[in-house]
């Protein structure tokens, strides 16, 4: 369970957030309430808290001010902000001071309840890293370029993508720039079918009216199914953690649901229908990518790579690994050899 604080003043007690959302039911513990942000720090300085849930604008000390304090005194706490429309600037402030989420009071009766708490729980099993907001000017961004094109959360984020054009505009060549993210993009996500047009296209726009054009035709795919964007985006964030987890050998199931927020049941359903391959079969392809890595890029010997790749049989991996590509192990080494 996740051991969560509520830190509201008196108007939103009174409209029941601790009662309003189903906690329990996501995995969230209410350990404690405070009126204000004093108190709250009182309670996290008292009890092994993991969550802290505070309203942005209150008496005394601020929700933004609670969270540098909270920063210096319990840097492992997340905080999820709640607010209003008129707030969205503090919004911002919040998410760069690394809220991990927000929650709008006057939209409460407007949202999917259950999705705003299997998002927040998604995220607080996320890598802290995962959840750093990009940096925000060009230099920067030109930094974090290889890091942004390995990921695909910038289909769905609008943050992220904004950060990931500014990254391509960023690079000295961005049509090498552009080719080498359509490189990554094309392996994480290898059944969408328009990645021959998009190459072509690279080549007719500028670098921002490629992505953007790109970007459309890739939401739209993922749309296709009519899942929610809750869903879409833990599916897309599935296949984030399947590539940072392709060198431990095993990726799990039950892992991968449980870090995206999604029971393993629903997962295996919305995965097939928005991926368009099976959970299974994505995972065959993941491992074949990480092998043709390890034969081009080392010397190590074939049943090394089928092992590090959860193949225990170096016959079977090697059978599945030519119906991927065509090839044997030992034969796509000697033709990719010093290439």
């Amino acid at each position: 369970m996740i051991s969560t604080i509520i830190v509201d003043d008196e108007h939103l007690a009174r409209k029941g957030l601790r009662t309003v959302f189903p906690w329990e039911r996501f995995g969230f513990r209410i350990v404690g309430e405070a009126a204000s942000g004093d108190k709250a720090l009182a309670l996290v300085r008292e009890l092994p808290v993991q969550l802290v849930v505070t309203d942005i604008t209150m008496p005394k000390m601020s929700g933004l001010e609670l969270m540098k304090r909270l920063h210096l005194e319990a840097p492992s706490v997340r905080v999820v902000v709640v607010t209003c429309h008129q707030d969205f600037d503090y919004i911002q402030d919040a998410l760069r001071l690394g809220a991990i989420d927000y929650i709008v009071k006057t939209q409460l009766e407007e949202q999917n309840l259950d999705e705003v708490l299997l998002r927040i729980a998604g995220r607080m099993r996320a890598d802290p890293a995962e959840l750093a907001a990009p940096p925000r000017n060009g230099t920067e961004a030109s930094k974090k370029s290889d890091e942004l094109k390995g990921g695909l959360l910038w289909i769905l984020d609008d943050e992220r993508y904004r950060h990931l054009a500014d990254a391509l505009a960023a690079e000295p060549d961005s049509v090498r720039g552009i080719r080498e993210a359509l490189a990554e993009w094309q392996r994480y996500l290898q059944p969408f079918p328009l990645w021959e047009q998009a190459a072509n296209r690279s080549e007719l726009l500028s670098s921002e009216a490629w992505l953007e054009e790109t970007r459309k035709e890739l939401r739209r795919w993922l749309r296709r199914s009519a899942y929610s964007e809750e869903i879409i985006a833990g599916i897309v964030r599935s296949l984030e953690l399947m590539r940072r987890e392709q060198d431990n050998g095993e990726i799990s199931q039950s892992d991968i649901c449980k870090k995206v927020g999604i029971s393993k049941g629903y997962f295996s359903k919305a995965f097939r229908d928005i991926v368009g391959v099976s959970f299974s079969h994505y995972v065959q392809h993941v491992h074949i990518e990480a092998a043709k890595e390890w034969l081009v890029s080392t010397n190590h010997a074939v049943y090394w790579i089928a092992e590090r790749c959860g193949f225990a049989d170096t016959r079977y991996f090697s059978k599945v690994f030519r119906e991927h590509t065509g090839m044997l192990p030992s034969e796509y080494r000697q033709a990719n050899a010093g290439g």
